[in-house]
């Protein structure tokens, strides 16, 4: 009687050891499968971030000098490009960027209503062509002059197309400055073709100043050179005969042979005595440097 009692209690205690095993093994599968669940319907960048838990949240590449901050400080014309390059030396891109956005901004007001720059009743004389906003974008273009002089300003952080607009603002120091900036590096036919067809609208000064730039560039073909010779007659018979003595004084610098001097000259003969007169006195010193004898045919 004592062994069958046994052995039942031997088969209740098996019995027990048995389904208390089954139960832990199915709650275990069940955990491991909610976890699965829950990590696939986690989004991928959450996902990403619970990993990388070391991922720094804050951006590492924001400027220790606010454009905003520079420009302050570019419309003080009180600091000379010279001082501005100077304090910047380290910064020099974020210096080039806060030029490029104020001049865009001046370039904008000029053109649309002179920055709002109207004439007051307290001010005898209003010049349109020279506002303080004027003033402010030569500073700006002048500073820009600089840094590209030093090596730190490359042709592609400026806009062509901004330079372009510039040159519709009648302004000589900001018409020669945006020239410059734009002939900076090689330009192509296109370019070449456009800066010369703008030429003969620029001020005086300005527009003698843009074929002496374009001589060296009219010199790679020759259809490019009879283009500037052209527009060089043009402006030499221009209505605008300031423009014609300016462009006269800049004929030195054309590195023009004798027959493209003699074809210069010829071109002067419709203006009046006394522009002609200047005018033919600065082509024949460059006649001179090529040993040119000038005879200046006018009936």
């Amino acid at each position: 009687m004592r062994k069958k009692a046994l052995v039942i209690w031997i088969i209740i205690i098996a019995g027990l050891f048995v389904w208390t095993t089954l139960r832990r093994k199915n709650i275990d599968e069940d955990k491991r499968a909610q976890v699965a669940q829950n990590e696939n319907s986690i989004p991928s960048n959450q996902s990403d971030n619970a990993i990388d838990s070391n991922a720094n949240p804050f951006p590492t590449s924001v400027s220790k000098k606010p454009t905003a901050l520079i420009i302050a400080e570019i419309k003080d014309v009180n600091v000379s490009p010279e001082q501005l390059i100077q304090k910047w030396k380290n910064d020099s891109p974020t210096l080039i960027q806060a030029l490029a956005e104020d001049s865009k901004r001046l370039t904008e007001c000029l053109k649309k209503d002179l920055c709002g720059e109207v004439a007051s009743s307290d001010q005898p004389y209003f010049d349109k062509m020279n506002t303080p906003s004027h003033a402010l974008l030569e500073h700006e273009l002048t500073t820009l002059v600089f840094l590209q002089e030093a090596g730190e300003l490359k042709v592609n952080q400026l806009s062509s197309e901004l330079l372009m607009e510039m040159l519709d603002i009648e302004n000589e120091s900001i018409q020669r400055m945006a020239l410059e900036l734009k002939l900076s590096g090689d330009i192509d036919d296109q370019t070449y073709e456009k800066l010369l067809n703008k030429t003969p609208s620029l001020l005086p000064q300005a527009s003698a100043n843009s074929l002496s730039m374009l001589a060296k560039e009219s010199k790679k073909s020759n259809e490019r050179r009879e283009q500037f010779l052209q527009t060089a007659e043009s402006l030499l018979k221009s209505s605008d005969q300031s423009k014609a003595v300016e462009m006269a004084k800049r004929v030195q610098y054309f590195g023009a042979d004798k027959i493209e001097i003699e074809r210069l000259a010829n071109s002067t003969c419709g203006l009046l005595p006394q522009n002609k007169k200047a005018a033919q006195y600065h082509i024949s010193i460059a006649a001179e440097a090529v040993g040119a004898n000038l005879s200046f045919n006018c009936q």
